[in-house]
């Protein structure tokens, strides 16, 4: 087996347990709730809600109960560190794996902006503006992000639920995988797959991307 066809079959034994880990996760926090909420249903605009003008920029109010719900979920994925499954995504899945948890500013700054920054105004579904709560991120020196890459993943993989993007922009070189299990009550979560090549570019594109979004923490407390 060559380098590139072990390499490829360790990330797909990897985003299965990534998968995996995904819905015993999601199962455990959904025994812990009398409430959820359908994240493909509820869109931004449910969330960041201006009754009398939905085109506003200003008086803008959040709820409250979604984003202690929110919040809460983030509190208990630290649970996900202390799980059987992740000591496989540690140290046995052949790749150096780093995970990081959202931090509180930058979930509400990703409502704020898919409210006020996006086109849609906030008519987009949570799961699609809330994908990456839990992020993990691989660095692959045989990894291209091209059709044929691409499409042999998604075929070794067999998993329709597991969604595979490619995500290059500009000067960021990426591949991102999104978990949900199929249920749209379950939280996304984010695989990031970069070549290692491309990682001071896209340390750089990442940094300048977040830019945009440092005005709506303060934006969001004044509000308040």
């Amino acid at each position: 087996m060559s380098t590139r066809e072990e390499k490829m079959t360790q990330l797909v034994d990897l985003i299965d347990n990534i998968n995996t880990l995904h819905k015993i996760h999601s199962e455990d926090w959904l025994k812990t709730l009398q409430k959820t909420y359908n994240l493909k249903k509820t869109q931004v605009c449910d969330i960041c809600i201006n009754e009398n003008d939905p085109t506003s920029q200003t008086k803008i109010n959040l709820d409250f109960n979604f984003i202690i719900y929110m919040n809460e979920y983030c509190d208990y994925l630290n649970k996900v560190y202390f799980h059987p499954f992740y000591d496989f995504l540690d140290s046995d899945s052949g790749f150096n794996v780093t995970t990081r948890i959202k931090d509180p500013d930058s979930r509400i700054s990703k409502l704020w902006h898919y409210r006020l920054s996006k086109r849609e105004k906030g008519k987009v579904n949570i799961n699609k503006c809330l994908n990456d709560l839990m992020g993990f991120r691989i660095l692959s020196d045989e990894f291209e992000h091209d059709e044929n890459t691409i499409g042999e993943l998604k075929q070794m993989l067999e998993n329709p639920s597991v969604k595979v993007h490619n995500s290059c922009k500009g000067n960021y070189k990426a591949t991102h995988v999104y978990f949900q299990n199929g249920n749209n009550i379950y939280f996304p979560w984010e695989l990031q797959i970069w070549n290692t090549l491309d990682h001071d570019s896209n340390i750089k594109s990442h940094a300048l991307h977040k830019q945009a979004y440092t005005k709506w923490p303060s934006i969001y407390i004044e509000s308040v």
